[in-house]
């Protein structure tokens, strides 16, 4: 990770604490660091990336999340947003084939699976837009 002079000198990152590789868990909690970046939750964020201060939630308060990005049967979709609006999920392959369209709650957190035992193995794009316009991509992999 590059840190910048900004942020060295009032002191958001804490160079000797960067460890890219600790083994963070996997859950989707994020959290808005000092330097505005979101991350996939608080480990993430110290231990992984050094930032001292954070405040919960994402940084443009709507963020989505996949796990696992390699699957064989199921995804777990994660929508997390600070002011609630339906979205809707797409699920294309690398071809712009869609496979998967869904409507999602207004909800401020809301999660469930997808069953992709379905789909073709090979490469996928999750693309989530709310009713603002504001839109995210996440990509997985069918295997096996």
């Amino acid at each position: 990770m590059v840190t910048t002079l900004a942020h060295a000198q009032w002191g958001c990152i804490d160079s000797l604490s960067i460890s890219p590789g600790f083994p963070c868990p996997t859950e989707f909690r994020p959290v808005c660091g000092c330097d505005n970046k979101t991350y996939r939750n608080i480990c993430d964020a110290q231990l992984r990336n050094g930032v001292r201060t954070y405040t919960d939630g994402s940084c443009t308060g709507y963020e989505i999340d996949i796990l696992p990005t390699y699957a064989q049967s199921s995804i777990t979709f994660t929508i997390q947003q600070s002011t609630p609006k339906f979205s809707r999920l797409f699920v294309f392959d690398i071809w712009g084939r869609l496979w998967i369209e869904q409507e999602i709650t207004a909800a401020p957190w809301f999660s469930f699976d997808i069953n992709i035992s379905y789909l073709t193995i090979g490469s996928y794009i999750v693309y989530v837009y709310n009713s603002d316009g504001i839109f995210r991509t996440k990509r997985f992999v069918k295997i096996l």
